[in-house]
């Protein structure tokens, strides 16, 4: 007895290791590829729950059998109108035939790969066959442009200003609309064209792409800066017509001022001449009715102020005794002529 306890706990230690090695589990978001000597043997596990293999010669392959996400990186292709593009793609796949998959690519990174090459050639076929326009717009609906006009303001009118006016090369058709090129495809047509090829060449891998779509459409670097020096061209464009027009409402408000300024100018003056004259014309009343009253008087008051105002601190004047200035200084008073 004492020599068959321990060969019989070393025969329980050697049949657990061997039922641990035997038995695995698959989880419900898993799918198993037995292989043996690294080839794949028997179908693939699918199904959760406890399942067996062959101990130490057979190991367990797992792979996601939930939805897995793609990002491709972005790719610079050109369209059939010669204007080079970058396309940022992404996607939605599952493996779903695990010993398909397990030998065409072995693992997800390979997979990624794989998807990388067949979508961005798909791709590349698709972009390269179409012009720019059909890969930026959906539909032909009118581009909305309101905001790049301006009213027209009634109070511009009467100074003979225009309203703004956009670029040259912004046509319109009819108000608020900018006329565009027609599209035959779109954007969707040709998302849904690139996933249909993509699609057809993954199964051949075990693969099922679920859905496809562009996630990001831009100008080449190199072409970037030129769109972008374009875009600045047009918007200075469009700041200098708005100078132009703001000088012009400037230039005309000024000359309604100054017209203004000269009617008010001139009435003052012909207002204040008038009021001047009929001044003058009473002084003139005033001043023969005082010197009816009494000329004598007069005539002294006259020559008095003539000393004040007539004969200055530095003047010098050479007058004959007989001149009626000197009369009243002497005395006397002044012919009456």
């Amino acid at each position: 007895m004492k020599t068959l306890t321990p060969i019989l706990l070393i025969l329980a230690i050697a049949g657990v290791v061997l039922i641990a090695n035997s038995a695995y589990v698959v989880d419900e978001t898993e799918q198993v590829v037995i292989t043996q000597f690294g080839m794949p043997v028997g179908s693939a596990v699918t199904e959760a729950g406890l399942h067996w293999r062959q101990p130490f010669i057979q190991k367990v392959n797992r792979f996601e059998k939930r939805i897995l996400a793609f990002d491709g990186s972005p790719e610079q292709m050109p369209t059939s109108d010669k204007v080079y593009i970058t396309i940022d793609t992404f996607a939605r796949w599952r493996i779903a035939d695990p010993m398909k998959f397990f030998k065409a690519v072995r693992d997800e990174n390979s997979a990624k790969t794989v998807l990388d090459d067949i979508i961005d050639g798909a791709t590349l076929n698709t972009i390269s066959s179409n012009s720019l326009i059909e890969v930026v717009r959906n539909t032909n609906r009118e581009l909305q442009m309101d905001d790049l006009q301006t009213a027209r303001d009634p109070e511009n009118e009467e100074f003979g200003i225009e309203p703004a006016v956009l670029p040259q090369d912004l046509e319109l058709q009819g108000p608020g609309t900018n006329r565009v090129e027609d599209i035959s495809l779109g954007r969707s047509k040709l998302t849904q064209a690139i996933f249909e090829a993509s699609k057809t060449k993954i199964e051949e891998y075990g693969i099922e792409l679920l859905d496809m779509n562009i996630k990001r459409v831009n100008y080449a670097q190199e072409v970037r800066q030129q769109v972008y020096q374009r875009m600045i061209s047009e918007r200075m464009q469009i700041a200098e017509r708005f100078r132009s027009e703001g000088e012009q409402f400037r230039l005309a408000f000024l000359g309604q001022i100054s017209r203004e300024k000269d009617r008010l100018m001139s009435e003052a003056y012909a207002k204040a001449e008038t009021v001047r004259g009929e001044g003058e014309a009473e002084a003139a009343r005033i001043f023969a009715e005082a010197y009816n009253m009494d000329p004598e008087f007069f005539r002294l008051w006259r020559t008095l102020e003539l000393y004040r105002t007539g004969l200055l601190d530095q003047a010098i004047l050479v007058l004959d005794t007989d001149n009626p200035l000197f009369q009243v200084l002497k005395g006397t008073t002044l012919p009456v002529e």
